[in-house]
């Protein structure tokens, strides 16, 4: 058998149009022939300076090592911290910076132990150094669960979960998670409705304070799954469901754009089923459609949306759309044919300023994409070359 390996790709694109601005881009390719590395998230923690925080693991291990990342305004690694412990795995899944304090959010098995997993949290400085580390149980109930998005609102921060329990193991809810940024935790929730829900993203609704979660869910005697815009309650009770407006599927990211509307990104399906784009659509804070369009190479090539942010913007004028042009489902993660990673730019206006693609030496798969300050953005995706 094969050992196959993946690498992670830092790429870092500098738009220089009115920002006054003359920095070089660069790519970063991180990685060994030992391990798999895959990236989770990444943070602008100084002008031009990179937080990177992702997973690590020996191919056919199941001891994963998190790792965090710094990286310099000209693509170097300047330090380097591993969540590494002999008697678990632990996967960072999402990382905020607040107040010069870094905050990492993941899962962690204990091998000793059935593989309990836990939620596992930490704070640190910008130094890298630990704060403070904070290991959450969840009910004995849950069998397993995956964090899906964390967003900080109110002083506190969210998680949204994907859980199974003992009782219905064949069967996902959608569950929550909330600490404050002492870390400690406040409560949580389950969904425990009839049928099987994936969530893939939230957002908090505004003015009125409750939350929308974005996935898909089926129900007993109904296929397939349905893509669901779901309501909860500012404590977590389910409200309403509803249909994701232009059958958009894959929601993996919902930013709010403006006071009065939101941004939400997915899979569309094209006039041959067997072909798919990466949309956008705008959507009112009643959820109503504003505007929507797709995104992707030309020809044949399927188009997927990045798997975690995929969209991203600090000013208004440079928003960046990222995915996967060529992707292969069923050759998934060691697809054989060559891929780009693709990137849209648009204006405040949803007007296209332009499209690049980069890669088509390997397959790329577009992980996440983070604006910065300087009007550019880091793309950040695993690579994988069947020859090397």
């Amino acid at each position: 058998m094969k050992n196959f390996h993946l690498y992670f790709v830092i790429v870092y694109f500098l738009c220089q149009s009115g920002m006054g601005l003359s920095q070089s881009n660069y790519e970063i390719i991180y990685g060994s022939a030992q391990w798999h590395e895959i990236v989770s998230d990444v943070e602008e923690c100084e002008p031009n300076r990179l937080l990177i925080t992702g997973f690590k693991c020996i191919p056919n291990s199941n001891r994963y090592s998190g790792f965090l990342l710094k990286i310099n305004e000209t693509g170097e690694l300047t330090d380097e911290y591993l969540f590494s412990h002999p008697d678990s795995s632990f996967f960072p899944i999402h990382m905020i910076e607040i107040s010069d304090s870094i905050y990492v959010f993941g899962q962690k098995y204990v091998l000793l132990n059935d593989e309990k997993k836990f939620i596992w949290s930490f704070i640190l400085d910008t130094a890298l150094n630990i704060i403070k580390s904070t290991s959450y149980s969840l009910p004995a109930s849950i069998l397993d669960f995956g964090i899906q998005s964390v967003k900080f609102y109110d002083g506190n921060f969210i998680l949204l979960m994907n859980v199974t329990t003992q009782e219905e193991p064949q069967f996902s809810d959608i569950g929550f998670f909330i600490t404050n940024k002492n870390l400690d935790s406040i409560s949580s929730m389950i969904d425990f409705r009839e049928g099987n829900q994936l969530a893939f993203d939230f957002l908090k609704s505004f003015p009125t304070n409750y939350y929308k979660i974005f996935g898909r869910g089926n129900y007993p005697e109904a296929y397939p799954f349905y893509s669901e815009l779901i309501k909860f309650d500012s404590n977590f009770n389910f409200i309403s469901v509803d249909s994701i407006p232009w059958k958009l599927t894959d929601q993996f990211s919902a930013v709010q754009f403006k006071d009065t509307c939101y941004l939400l990104t997915g899979k569309k399906p094209v006039t041959n089923p067997a072909k798919f784009n990466v949309g956008l659509i705008n959507l009112s804070n009643t959820d109503e459609l504003i505007w929507k369009e797709q995104f992707g190479k030309t020809g044949d090539t399927n188009n997927y949306p990045g798997v975690s942010n995929n969209l991203s913007f600090i000013h208004a004028n440079y928003i960046y759309l990222g995915g996967t042009s060529n992707f292969i489902a069923l050759q998934y993660p060691w697809q054989q044919v060559d891929s780009w990673i693709m990137l849209n730019q648009f204006d405040s206006n949803l007007n296209l300023t332009f499209q690049n693609f980069y890669g088509g030496d390997a397959f790329y798969h577009l992980r996440g994409i983070q604006a910065t300050n300087d009007g550019g953005c880091v793309m950040y995706a695993t690579r994988f070359d069947e020859n090397t």
